[in-house]
């Protein structure tokens, strides 16, 4: 129960800062009423790309996807468990560094990373391509 009251009272959201980068935020719900900016958590400074924020099952880690390493791939960072503020700094979960099997092979505007328990779920795109040779013949 404490996971969906954690959730229930806390909403993440990213901000553009600049076309290729963004900050993710966390802040806390209210009964209708409009939260100050100084009350909101940064969780990445805004110095890279961060896109599609995810809570863990416990919601003292925060998933999401990046190209902080110059390739789309999933980083993660700790919260503290009561203030939910940065714990730490980000680090990798999985990286996608080769060209034929990729996030971004996937689009990005449809892009999902549900978390469960112990697994994330994601789709990869797969690009290949053949390169054939003949020989002509004439006639």
């Amino acid at each position: 129960m404490e996971y969906l009251l954690e959730h229930a009272i806390q909403q993440l959201f990213e901000a553009r800062n600049k076309p290729d980068r963004n900050r993710l935020h966390i802040v806390p719900f209210r009964d209708r009423s409009e939260v100050p900016e100084s009350e909101w958590i940064t969780v990445t400074d805004g110095s890279f790309f961060d896109d599609k924020p995810r809570w863990s099952p416990d919601g003292n880690l925060l998933y999401f996807v990046s190209y902080r390493d110059g390739f789309l791939c999933i980083w993660a960072i700790r919260l503290d468990a009561v203030s939910k503020k940065p714990a730490g700094v980000p680090f990798p979960v999985q990286h996608f560094h080769r060209q034929r099997l990729s996030l971004v092979n996937a689009a990005l505007a449809s892009l999902t990373v549900p978390v469960a328990k112990d697994k994330l779920i994601f789709g990869l795109g797969e690009r290949t391509g053949n390169v054939w040779l003949g020989e002509f013949q004439t006639r």
